[in-house]
């Protein structure tokens, strides 16, 4: 009885390279056998000479198959109509017999085109069929994991003029060494979507745009522009499309001529970069740059990564999405440290009435920087009394309250001590206080100073820090007789005592 094609059989007359795609369709399924030396139809005819096809296969599998899979596969020869491993007479016909195993490092396909639809083959019926993007794409993530800069590329045809530039330019070495250590390439020595990002081939691109008119108002084009191309060439691109837009204003105090930016320049290069380093690569759309009179925004995708919170954010918690990526620009001297990019942003504005604001949803992150040039007056003493306090220490947000005649009033000037030396003098920084910075003591009292009364939750985004910290600092104050609790549960206010 003849024996019939079958989801796990493949009959092959002779060895062809089309025999690499049942190969590798057997690789990316269950598994199964190819007989070379017989019909289509069941009929065995024979190889010839069986030695010499067994290593035209073996070569084949080695040369044409990515990832390796040379362990995955035996070749053995069969005899006959029956094609038995054993040999009944000298006359009967000689065949191969290829035993595939499933791969373990799906999916596999043809070295010369990649991993897409023609290259990637699987298993359909009795046919050996081509992949489509959405089967590859599933593969890949099911063998290297859910993080989209460790998949491998689904493009292959790769160059880095760009990247080798930077490289060179901070003397960081560039090889295949190096390009695996970073995690450009594969353990089998295929591109990885980091490389891919790194690659003058990036598809992810950056799109800028210049409106007339305020973000919450009225507005319309002006100017916009795309930019593709490395991820480096895109940041280079983005920022000085930026700074042609960013205006330089001049004032006087004295002899003294003082210099502002629409934007401050290092605020403008960390959000960038954070836009870059930290966005959800496996969503297609661009990074948004959008500049108005009143604020630019940038934009990136994916919101804030799984068991991260904005007040983490704002105490320079850092959860990377994308490790390997960051490494690279650590490297290149383009971060300073992890976590510090927020920090160094808040710090650029830290003499300014206006803030910077973070706003995130599931699907995105968006920090706004404000343009010092408009409308920057000060809009009543208490802003005065709040930007004096700022420079104690980071930014801190603007109630928005009206107009008011309350002054910061210093008790070092009135010929009392701070409230740092009031602590002291009173014995030291008491027990609830001790393991807190006196510098967030005493910003947490002159803040109260200011504003006569305050909440839990102004106090949390005046230090940067969560609900637990806050409370424990206002209790430590209640406790040691510097301020005084009014009221319970979310009434709760905060005064000086006194």
């Amino acid at each position: 009885m003849k024996m019939v094609e079958s989801e796990g059989c493949e009959f092959k007359r002779s060895v062809t390279p089309r025999l690499a795609r049942e190969v590798i369709a057997f690789l990316n399924g269950r598994g199964g056998v190819i007989y070379v030396g017989v019909e289509d139809d069941g009929t065995v005819s024979g190889v010839g000479d069986s030695a010499a096809a067994m290593l035209a296969v073996e070569s084949m599998v080695r040369d044409a198959i990515q990832p390796d899979a040379t362990e995955l596969m035996r070749c053995s020869v069969v005899y006959g109509t029956g094609l038995s491993e054993e040999r009944h007479s000298n006359g009967e016909a000689q065949c191969v017999r290829i035993d595939v195993s499933a791969g373990v490092s799906k999916p596999y396909f043809l070295r010369s085109k990649g991993l897409t639809p023609h290259g990637v083959y699987v298993r359909q019926g009795t046919s050996s069929i081509p992949a489509t993007n959405t089967a590859i794409r599933r593969m890949v993530r099911e063998a290297d994991g859910e993080r989209f800069e460790d998949l491998r590329s689904l493009c292959q045809d790769l160059t880095f003029e760009k990247a080798q530039s930077l490289f060179k330019a901070n003397d960081v070495a560039w090889g295949t060494s190096q390009m695996r250590s970073f995690g450009l390439l594969s353990d089998d020595g295929v591109f990885t979507n980091l490389a891919l990002l790194l690659s003058d081939q990036c598809p992810p691109y950056l799109k800028a745009a210049w409106f007339d008119g305020t973000a919450a108002g009225q507005f319309s084009f002006r100017n916009r522009d795309e930019f593709t191309g490395s991820i480096f060439q895109q940041l280079e691109d983005a920022f000085r499309f930026i700074d042609d837009r960013n205006n330089l204003a001049s004032k006087i105090e004295g002899l003294e001529r003082i210099d502002i930016r629409d934007y401050p320049v290092d605020a403008v290069r960390e959000a960038l970069i954070n836009a870059v380093v930290h966005r959800e690569y496996s969503f297609s759309d661009a990074t948004l740059v959008k500049m108005f009179d009143d604020q630019m925004q940038i934009v990136n995708l994916g919101g804030l990564p799984d068991g991260i919170e904005l007040q983490d954010i704002a105490a320079g918690v850092s959860r990377l999405r994308n490790p390997k990526l960051a490494g690279v620009f650590f490297r290149l001297k383009l971060i300073e440290a992890y976590g510090t990019g927020i920090a160094k942003i808040r710090s650029a504005y830290r003499y300014d009435v206006k803030r910077p604001q973070i706003s995130f949803s599931k699907g995105a992150f968006t920090i706004a920087l404000p343009n010092r040039s408009y409308k920057n007056a000060l809009s009543s003493e208490k802003d005065a009394a709040r930007l004096a306090l700022r420079g104690a220490g980071e930014p801190f947000e603007v109630s928005g309250e009206g107009a008011s005649s309350l002054w910061l009033r210093s008790r070092t000037a009135a010929g009392e001590p701070s409230p740092r030396n009031a602590l002291r003098e009173e014995g030291g920084s008491k027990r609830a206080l001790a393991s807190f910075d006196l510098s967030d003591i005493e910003r947490t009292v002159r803040f109260i100073e200011v504003e006569g009364e305050v909440t839990r939750k102004q106090i949390e985004e005046l230090l940067g820090v969560g609900q637990t910290t806050a409370g424990k600092v206002l209790r430590g104050l209640a406790e040691d007789g510097v301020i005084v609790q009014e009221g319970r549960g979310p009434s709760t206010r905060y005064r000086l005592a006194g």
